[in-house]
């Protein structure tokens, strides 16, 4: 479901905010020297330096490194979404630990981490839980948790999915069966003996999304997360899209 979505919304949905050009940035992001990743407030510190006074910049080098470092983890998120069951898979004893030694993490993971490297940075930012799709129905929740961010940018917020915001294969433990031998695989990474960079793309639909187009794909569990003057209805939003979707398959039949 995560590879279907996430491909679906790359080739369904236009870019969204694309406000400067950042190569400079995600460069200087991609390629930290290792003396500043070993702590966050230090990868914080360098990443940001040359933006000191501009918070679009700190914000896209934050994005920027996640997108460069950290794998989703296939494995933990068949776990928690109940795709892998029995009792050698529970949610309980999913200990995976910070993302940020691990180099991996679901998007709760991935939404915590950017949101603690934004503070450090100074900026106000807020990690927000919900469900993202394209086209979702009521049906479809169970399916579709998710969880992402919001920055304020010149006293305006916007959206940040640092989870979809790289294009390419960026995920981890796709063929690990077990708790064992993912527990193992932390290890390594905890330890430094695996390199999780990989070849990759920024994908900047999901960088500076203003809000009322993050709505039509994500939905905050709280409106006030919507960050608009009047906040979508979600659970209409979805009986309407069954509806018409609905009409859409009848139509072909006929």
């Amino acid at each position: 479901m995560f590879k279907i979505i996430t491909f679906l919304l790359f080739v369904l949905l236009t870019p969204f905010a694309s406000f400067a050009n950042y190569a400079e940035v995600d460069l200087r992001a991609k390629n930290v020297p290792e003396r500043y990743e070993k702590r966050l407030e230090d990868l914080v510190k360098y990443l940001i330096e040359p933006y000191k006074k501009n918070d679009e910049l700190k914000a896209r080098a934050i994005f920027a490194w996640i997108g460069y470092h950290i794998e989703y983890d296939m494995f933990k998120y068949d776990v928690i979404s109940e795709k892998k069951k029995g009792a050698r898979y529970t949610k309980r004893k999913m200990r995976t630990g910070d993302a940020f030694k691990t180099r991996v993490g679901v998007c709760g993971d991935i939404a915590d981490l950017y949101e603690r490297m934004a503070k450090s940075a100074g900026l106000e930012v807020e990690y927000i839980s919900g469900y993202a799709g394209n086209n979702l129905t009521m049906d479809d929740l169970d399916d579709s948790g998710h969880a992402w961010n919001a920055v304020k940018i010149n006293k305006k917020w916007y959206f940040v999915d640092a989870t979809w915001g790289v294009s390419g294969d960026y995920t981890a433990f796709d063929n690990v069966d077990s708790l064992a031998k993912h527990r193992k695989e932390i290890r390594k990474r905890r330890r430094g003996d695996v390199d999780v960079s990989k070849n990759r793309t920024l994908n900047d639909n999901w960088f500076l999304v203003p809000p009322e187009r993050m709505v039509k794909t994500h939905f905050p569990r709280r409106e006030k997360n919507q960050h608009l003057s009047r906040p979508v209805d979600m659970k209409k939003v979805l009986r309407e899209n069954k509806r018409r979707m609905e009409k859409e398959k009848r139509g072909k039949k006929r």
